[in-house]
């Protein structure tokens, strides 16, 4: 059985107002620079990069998929509102509906670390860590051996926790 990937993306830091209210706040200039530098390092775990991007169509996560989309090779872009959302629910169902075998959602939390716990089996000790939410600039990578319309809570490992640091 080949292995699927699947990226969780939480947006880079982002300023506090947006000229159109919270959907509009886009990146910082620090970042700008963390997705940049957090692109590179999912550049070095996922060398392939994945076949789906799926991002949410608020400003901030656009600009960090943009970013991010420097160093590492997305085949296809989505823009789906429904990860603005913050429902894991909404994830879930994007996944299910993905038809490829890699897939990175650029979203918010707390869905991001919510559903990156949720498909965590609990005997991952880092399960608990990503539960209580994650910060900016964070790329969770899991794997799994099951198609993604057939993903269930606990069905997916732990590939790499990435954290880009502010600069």
């Amino acid at each position: 059985m080949e292995e699927n990937v699947i990226v969780l993306v939480r947006h880079a830091t982002a300023q506090n107002y947006g000229a159109q209210g919270d959907v509009s706040r886009e990146l910082t200039s620090g970042g700008h620079k963390q997705a940049e530098s957090l692109g590179h390092l999912l550049s070095q775990v996922i060398p392939q990069g994945v076949e789906a991007l799926y991002v949410s169509h608020a400003t901030r996560a656009q600009q960090t998929a943009d970013e991010i989309e420097k160093s590492l090779p997305c085949l296809r872009r989505f823009e789906d509102g429904a990860i603005y959302e913050f429902s894991v629910e909404s994830l879930r169902e994007i996944l299910h509906a993905c038809p490829y075998r890699s897939l990175m959602i650029v979203g918010h939390e707390p869905a991001i670390s919510g559903f990156a716990a949720c498909l965590l089996s609990e005997e991952y000790p880092q399960r608990y860590m990503i539960d209580g939410g994650v910060p900016t600039g964070t790329a969770i990578v899991l794997r799994t051996d099951e198609n993604f319309a057939n993903v269930a809570s606990g069905s997916c490992e732990l590939v790499e926790l990435i954290n880009s640091p502010l600069k």
